[in-house]
């Protein structure tokens, strides 16, 4: 039971914020990789030897169906070993996670561990406004030194906090008035349209706790849409309909793409090259004027790199997720919806899927935990 409780989820989302701090100091950005990859093996290896099983489900056979993928596609494109290595790492790391989920789902729902874990998250909070270092004269980086950075964390930590104070409306307006405060402080555009988007989607789900997988789909598709057209929409409503002309001082208003579209264009064009089978895990990088860019679009990167089939592949996980909310306990089903328009929100705008960040890991084992919860708890 000791070893269990080390390796409870609690400890897992902490140490993991403890991680991505330790990794924002540029002198130790190197680390990424080993930290986070020796992270997730620890706690999901352990806690398969403890059960000494696999859990097989709809979605991991849809990982297992993305891994023998990747390995036809590197063989046919020829790709470089450490981009072979990476692929397959990145699948094997999201695997590992969902059946570390799955074997704490009991044990961390059926407790007060995420009581205790909202708890802990909510006195945290606050703090991710707190900066080391400056970023520019009307916003600061937050206490992961980028304010994008922060900003995401704190958008996919709202959830894990959430969960705590599911019927206490008092914390929940908190919560959601507290993570507005370090999206002010930090200025990032992606993460107030998440918020937004997130906020919307948590209220029309508290409304109607038991929409099916239809409704669910759509309103997670339907948000991911809105973060697509953000800029041109709020382009359209400020000068066209409002005549809000003039120049203001805040990021928020800052209505460019900051050259995204460029490379947006550029990661296209590299796409209808290369459509069925994509460039591999290594075609997703951009050389403009001697600087290194990635395509600052999750969807799009997932495209470059693994192709219309394996984009396929994971558009039917991505709808398991949806799936699996709608199945979950009605008192959760808002919080699940939140993690999920989140980081489909997010990665309109950022790298999200495949990468070595805990964002779409958090929200896996949300998802995750809550299904089998509720699946054994029903038998």
């Amino acid at each position: 039971m000791k070893v269990k409780n080390i390796l409870s989820i609690n400890n897992f989302v902490l140490s993991s914020l403890l991680i991505i701090f330790i990794i924002s100091f540029p002198g130790f950005s190197n680390l990424r990789v080993p930290l986070v990859t020796i992270h997730i093996l620890f706690f999901s290896f352990f806690i398969i030897l403890i059960y000494k099983r696999l859990y097989f489900g709809f979605g991991t056979l849809i990982l297992l169906a993305i891994f023998v993928y990747l390995l036809v596609q590197n063989i046919i494109l020829q790709t470089e070993l450490l981009f072979v290595i990476q692929s397959f790492l990145m699948v094997i790391l999201l695997f590992l996670t969902t059946q570390f989920a799955v074997f704490n789902a009991i044990n961390f729902l059926g407790s007060k561990q995420p009581i205790q874990l909202s708890k802990t998250l909510l006195l945290f909070y606050p703090f991710l406004a707190f900066s080391f270092t400056t970023w520019s004269r009307t916003s600061d980086p937050g206490l992961f030194m980028n304010p994008n950075t922060t900003g995401h964390i704190s958008i996919l930590l709202i959830p894990f906090i959430l969960l705590g104070f599911i019927n206490k409306k008092k914390f929940i307006i908190l919560i959601w008035l507290i993570s507005l405060f370090i999206i002010t402080i930090v200025e990032s555009r992606s993460t107030l349209l998440a918020w937004l988007l997130c906020l919307s989607s948590y209220l029309i789900v508290l409304k109607f706790p038991k929409i099916n997988f239809v409704f669910t789909t759509i309103l997670v598709c339907t948000s991911t849409l809105i973060s697509v057209y953000a800029i041109d929409f709020a382009v359209w409503l400020l000068f066209d309909v409002l005549n809000l002309l003039g120049h203001y001082d805040t990021r928020f208003l800052y209505l460019e793409y900051n050259g995204r579209d460029v490379i947006w264009e550029s990661a296209l064009n590299r796409f209808y090259n290369e459509p069925y089978f994509g460039l591999g895990f290594g075609g997703s990088k951009f050389e403009i004027e001697g600087h290194t860019f990635d395509t600052h679009n999750g969807f799009l990167e997932i495209l470059l790199r693994l192709g219309l089939i394996g984009t396929i592949l994971f558009f039917i996980y991505s709808l398991n997720l949806s799936y699996m909310i709608s199945k979950s306990n009605l008192n959760i089903k808002p919080i699940l919806v939140v993690s999920l328009v989140a980081i489909m929100s997010l990665a309109t705008n950022s790298a999200t899927f495949f990468v070595f960040n805990y964002l779409f890991l958090y929200v896996n084992i949300l998802i995750y935990v809550a299904f089998i919860f509720n699946k054994r708890t029903e038998l």
